[in-house]
């Protein structure tokens, strides 16, 4: 009969659903729990309590009921043998089956499963929310303690700054002071060497104002010069280094270098300068001692201006070919 085939197919799929409710069972005592898992125990589970509880319960239930009816007319069992065994084998699969849906340990297993799942799952997200909250909290540390780094070193930088430019004011100011000191004693040294040039010249200009110029200055620097030589070879060298410097100028009066012999020259000072009396003849010549640049000594001879005051320039060019004169008949 139709009813009782779907009965039966309504309780082979159950046992279907009961032989996979186990075997998930038995998966999860050897692998370790998953959400897909769960989830079908879940709904294999579900589906099977439904059934036992729902629709499926109330037809078998019917057919428990029908198996010990009888036909009021024959008083024979409504159904036959062979259906009726079917009928009762299949209360005592669905029997069996609903028992261990109820209490078996199967069942007991994958609600303990699940429940366990759930508590791990809920303690799982306990531990990721700590961890979450550990994370965010380190994360908050590890942000304020590189702020409170980073203002460390932002102060140490502007205490660097602020210690460099410091520095640097001082070495400015110090700079400063020393090329204020260095122009003090630059201005006093060129105070000094102004008053020691002036004292220097004006000594110059006594010297030279004191000296006889002419063919008597000269004798007399000679004999002055003969004296302090001692030795005629010598004087006589000497006055021949004079007559060729005056012979110089009366050859040439016009040419400076002849006029013009610095005090230092190396040629002068041994021909002349070196010896007592060499400078006298010098400035009794008409040569003046000067000082155009400091330590720097000079003689002079000027020339009187031939345009201006002819003469004037006669007369001193008449007195330097006396003096010249004079000694060549030294040298006699």
């Amino acid at each position: 009969m139709a009813e009782l085939r779907a009965a039966l197919t309504a309780l082979e799929t159950l046992e279907a659903h009961y032989e996979a409710l186990q075997q998930h069972v038995d998966a999860l005592s050897n692998t370790t729990s998953s959400l897909e898992r769960i989830e079908t125990l879940q709904t294999t589970l579900a589906a099977l309590e439904h059934a036992v509880e729902g629709e499926v319960d109330v037809t078998m239930e019917k057919f428990r009921a029908r198996s010990t009816m009888v036909d009021p007319v024959t008083n024979e069992p409504r159904f036959g043998p062979k259906t009726l065994a079917k009928v009762l084998d299949m209360l005592l699969r669905y029997d069996a089956l609903k028992e261990n849906v109820g209490s078996g340990e199967v069942l007991r297993t994958a609600r303990k499963s699940i429940e366990a799942f759930h508590k791990e799952q809920q303690a799982h997200a306990q531990r990721l929310e700590q961890q979450q909250r550990q994370a965010e909290q380190a994360e908050r540390k590890r942000q304020q303690e590189q702020a409170e780094r980073q203002q460390r070193e932002d102060e140490a930088r502007r205490e660097a700054a602020r210690r460099a430019q410091e520095l640097e004011q001082a070495r400015i100011a110090e700079l400063a002071r020393l090329a204020q000191q260095k122009r003090i004693e630059r201005e006093q040294q060129r105070l000094a060497e102004e008053a020691r040039a002036r004292d220097e010249q004006e000594r110059l200009n006594q010297q030279n104002a004191s000296v006889q110029v002419g063919v008597e200055g000269l004798q007399d620097a000679i004999s002055t010069l003969e004296t302090n030589l001692g030795d005629p070879k010598t004087f006589r060298s000497v006055l021949q280094k004079l007559h060729v410097l005056i012979g110089n100028v009366c050859a040439a009066p016009e040419k400076t270098e002849y006029r013009h012999i610095p005090k230092d020259n190396a040629h002068f000072h041994q021909d002349i300068g070196q010896y007592q009396g060499g400078h006298e003849c010098l400035l009794t010549m008409g040569f003046k001692e000067l000082e155009p640049e400091p330590t720097k000594r000079v003689f002079i001879m000027e020339e009187p201006d031939l345009s201006e005051d002819l003469d004037r320039w006669s007369a001193w060019f008449d007195g330097l070919k006396d003096m010249k004169e004079l000694l060549e008949q030294r040298l006699l």
